[in-house]
C-alpha cells in the first residue's frame, strides 16, 4: 500500500480513472478495502464503493449490485449512528438544564431554606453524576454545591442551639436553677425511698384454715 495509506491509494485510483486506465483503477479502489479494520479508519469508504460500482457498471459486471447495496447500507448505518448521537445529545442538554434549574434553586434558598436547598443540591447532584460520571469537573462542582448547603444547615442548626441555651440561661438567674435543680434531687431520691419502702412491705399471711 502507498505511504499515504488508504486515502493515498484511493487518490491514486482516481487519478487513473480521468485517465481512462479503469482496470488499474479498479485495483487501487479495491486494494482500499483489504483488511479494512473499521469503518471509520477509511473516511473516502462511501467514495470509494461508489467508484467501485461505476467501474462494474461499465463492465456490465453483476458484482455492482454488491457494491450499490454496501453503499447504501453505510448510509443507512451512519444515520442510525447520527440519530442515536443526535438523540444522547439532546437528552444530555435536556438533563444538564434541569440540573442547571436546581443548583440556582438550591443557591436562592440556601440562606433562607437550607433544607429546602439541600434538596434541590441533591438532585442537581444526581443528574450530574448520571451524566457525566462522578469524576467529571461539572459533577464535581455540584458536589462542592452540596457540600456548601450541608455547612450551612450545620451553622444555622448550630446556632438555633446556642440561641435556646441562651434563652433558657436568661430565664433563671444562678440561685433559681440551683434552687430548682435542689428540689429535682430532692423530690427524686423521696420517690426512691418510697419505691424501696413499698418494694419491702410484706403482705400479711392469710389465717390457715380450721377443719371442721
Amino acid at each position: 500500500m502507498l505511504s499515504g495509506g488508504r486515502e493515498g491509494l484511493f487518490e491514486l485510483g482516481g487519478r487513473l480513472q480521468q485517465q481512462g486506465e479503469s482496470q488499474a483503477a479498479l485495483h487501487c479502489f479495491l486494494s482500499c478495502l483489504l483488511g479494512l479494520p473499521h469503518v471509520h479508519s477509511f473516511p473516502s469508504l462511501p467514495n470509494c464503493l461508489h467508484q467501485i460500482a461505476e467501474l462494474f457498471i461499465e463492465e456490465k459486471n453483476v458484482k455492482a449490485l454488491q457494491f450499490i447495496q454496501a453503499e447504501k447500507m453505510f448510509y443507512e448505518v451512519a444515520l442510525i449512528e447520527l440519530t442515536a448521537l443526535q438523540g444522547a445529545a439532546e437528552e444530555l442538554s435536556e438533563l444538564a438544564s434541569q440540573a442547571q434549574d436546581y443548583e440556582r434553586l438550591a443557591q436562592l434558598c440556601i440562606m433562607s431554606k437550607p433544607h429546602l436547598a439541600l434538596e434541590y443540591s441533591g438532585k442537581a447532584t444526581k443528574i450530574r453524576q448520571k451524566a457525566f460520571g462522578n469524576d467529571h469537573p461539572i459533577t464535581a462542582r455540584s458536589l462542592e454545591l452540596l457540600a456548601s448547603v450541608y455547612a450551612e444547615i450545620g451553622k444555622t442548626e448550630y446556632s438555633s442551639l446556642g440561641q435556646c441555651v441562651t434563652a433558657l440561661s436568661k430565664s433563671m438567674t444562678p440561685t433559681e436553677a440551683f434552687s430548682h435543680a435542689s428540689r429535682s434531687t430532692a423530690s427524686s431520691h423521696r420517690e426512691r425511698r418510697s419505691d424501696v419502702r413499698h418494694h419491702h412491705r410484706k403482705e400479711p399471711h392469710p389465717l390457715p384454715e380450721v377443719p371442721m
